[in-house]
């Protein structure tokens, strides 16, 4: 196991060698890959509390004197696993510093709107939270509103599950904010499953990782998700990601083996991403299930509501408004395309092999920092390697490594788990003033704005950066299937029965409602 500074400097460092890439992977993108910076460990916070020891209320709940670090550390080292930490209102500046925990406990403060927190760490933003290697870890954070002029929220990471973050809000006056949730010292698994819900998201987004290529490869060779438990869980969310009509950014992204069930959120001008495999040690997404979600969109700017660049994924019953551009489901796969951020010179035999980026043996304009995976090109043993149909039977490396329809396999056995969109439907929203975001059917309805006009398609798949191998490897009835297909299927068949989504709510939110599959966004959740 990697000791604290050391094991996240490991982490940041290693995301950062393979993360200038999808900046440059066309349309201007903000993700994951370029999203990670450090500049100092920041401070745990010790246990000074001047207005004294935390109170003992008995029955295993302790209440912090107020909401100072060094207050909520005080409380937090008193209390056991499994107790409850009360804090209460308050508005404090925990400047770099922030608070470590390892124990089951439910830190809960008094409201978003009443416990206010400001911080500047870079490292672990104001909390991180080790899971442990395996099994039930039931930690809750609730009640708090965090403001950060930082690039990262808090840190989750461990293959523990059971927990879960709610009734918060994370916010940042610009750029983005990351939540990062990181299948790190979990002991080879990816099992980091919790439910995120109830939560506003400002310039904030949600990264799911595994550090390394082991908690990848294990979440790669396990049973699908599909209409399980086997996931980290977003429902009832808002995300808002943009300020200008330029800096619309991905809200949730992963990479590394990551598996979430993404649902009844609203997206206001903030989008999905998910990675291929990239580098030599990035792994792409395995799985997510996106549904009754609202995506809206107020400017022109280049920006699809999903873009998809690995693994398997489920997208029904979503509402698409605004003008998205393109507004379809977007998938690509960086090997296929021969990005040069994928490739290095030194992998070079040749003009133009493997890569387009190379110029000769060893030399090149191909932008790799390390040797990685190579093209997806026949010759990377990475790759599944079959014969393949749409392009003449040839062996041109598909199917590729966790490419966009892979599915559960070894690295070089990957089977084929297509991709799917259905019953999505095109919205309209207004696009500013007072009511931005408002479901509209006419400018009446938007009175300092208009109502949008575009007709959406997100039942279809657009493919970017379709070039080099990419269009043999990404294919229509096969890899993905939109309503362009002919016997366009209205559901995903799993096991040989429709898919079903999982309970909703998620039973570890403690909620009681029901959630309403003909109604997208937060309006159809626990009602």
């Amino acid at each position: 196991m990697v000791s604290g500074r050391k094991h996240i400097l490991y982490y940041v460092f290693t995301l950062l060698s393979f993360m200038a890439l999808t900046c440059c992977g066309g349309g201007g993108a903000t993700s994951l890959e370029g999203s990670a910076a450090i500049d100092r460990p920041g401070v745990l916070c010790d246990t000074t509390c001047t207005m004294g020891e935390p109170i003992n209320l008995g029955n295993g709940v302790w209440r912090a004197q107020n909401a100072s670090c060094g207050c909520v550390n005080a409380a937090l080292q008193k209390a056991s696993s499994g107790q409850t930490i009360l804090v209460p209102a308050g508005n404090y500046d925990w400047a770099d510093n922030y608070i470590s925990i390892s124990k089951e406990v439910k830190l809960i403060g008094a409201g978003s709107s009443n416990t206010i927190i400001t911080g500047s760490n870079t490292t672990y933003g104001f909390f991180r939270v080790s899971t442990g290697n395996s099994g039930t870890f039931a930690f809750r954070l609730s009640g708090f509103k965090f403001i950060t002029t930082a690039n990262i929220m808090g840190v989750i990471e461990g293959a523990g599950s059971g927990w879960q973050i709610d009734n918060n809000v994370f916010e940042k006056n610009d750029a983005s904010a990351m939540l990062l949730v990181s299948a790190v010292n979990g002991g080879g698994k990816w099992s980091l499953f919790g439910v995120i819900h109830n939560n506003i998201f400002t310039h904030t987004k949600i990264d799911a990782i595994g550090e390394s290529m082991t908690s990848a490869e294990d979440s790669w060779v396990s049973p699908a998700q599909w209409g399980t438990s086997n996931a980290l869980f977003i429902e009832n969310n808002i995300f808002s990601m943009m300020n200008g009509c330029s800096n619309t950014m991905n809200s949730i992204d992963s990479n590394g083996g990551a598996r979430m069930v993404i649902r009844y959120n609203t997206f206001n001008d903030a989008r999905i991403e998910a990675h291929s495999a990239a580098g030599l040690k990035v792994r792409g997404t395995r799985s997510y299930e996106i549904y009754n979600n609202v995506f809206n969109r107020t400017c022109n700017a280049w920006a699809p509501p999903l873009r998809l660049r690995g693994g398997s994924h489920i997208i029904a019953n979503n509402v698409v408004s605004g003008p998205w551009l393109p507004s379809s489901v977007t998938l690509d796969n960086r090997r296929s395309s021969f990005d040069p951020y994928v490739t290095k010179n030194s992998q070079c035999t040749g003009a133009g092999n493997p890569s387009a980026c190379c110029t000769g043996p060893g030399t090149g304009t191909c932008l790799s920092a390390q040797d990685g995976f190579g093209d997806c090109n026949g010759t990377s043993s990475y790759d599944t390697n079959i014969a393949n149909s749409a392009h003449g039977g040839m062996i041109d490396g598909y199917r590729c490594l966790d490419q966009p329809g892979a599915g559960t396999g070894a690295i070089g056995a990957q089977s084929l788990d297509p991709v799917y969109a259905w019953n999505n439907v095109s919205g309209r929203s207004c696009v500013g003033g007072v009511n931005r975001f408002n479901a509209c059917t006419s400018d009446s309805d938007c009175p300092s704005s208009t109502c949008s006009t575009q007709t959406n398609t997100p039942n279809r798949v657009y493919l970017h950066n379709n070039v080099n191998n990419q269009p043999y490897h990404i294919k229509a009835g096969r890899d993905y299937f939109d309503d362009t297909v002919f016997g366009y299927p209205n559901v995903k068949q799993v096991n040989g029965a429709d898919w079903k989504p999982y309970t909703c709510p998620h039973p570890w939110t403690g909620l009681s409602g029901n959630c309403n599959p003909g109604i997208a966004g937060n309006g159809g959740y626990n009602q």
